[in-house]
């Protein structure tokens, strides 16, 4: 199962995927100590789209497990307003 995972402040994108995929989970922690805002979402075809923003508190993490459908060419977009960490796991169907 690919994994996309690092450390951002600001803002990264995955590699785009080949065939459609799911989404399967996903994990962000604070790192900066003093708590961040998280925005995750997909780029598709040139377009930003976001699905889900996650406030952590200082030192604070989040995770889901998911079921989301990634268009083929789609990439995985965090932006994070202060250092985090994140690892998101997904799937070709």
């Amino acid at each position: 199962m690919p994994v996309f995972q690092g450390t951002i402040s600001g803002s990264i994108k995955s590699i785009a995927v080949n065939l459609p995929a799911k989404m399967v989970s996903y994990s962000v922690w604070d790192r900066s100590g003093s708590g961040a805002t998280v925005n995750i979402g997909f780029n598709i075809s040139g377009r930003d789209v976001y699905f889900k923003t996650i406030v952590l508190a200082a030192n604070a993490s989040s995770d889901e497990l998911t079921d989301i459908n990634m268009l083929a060419g789609s990439q995985i977009l965090i932006v994070a307003s202060a250092n985090v960490d994140y690892y998101f796991t997904y799937n070709a169907e």
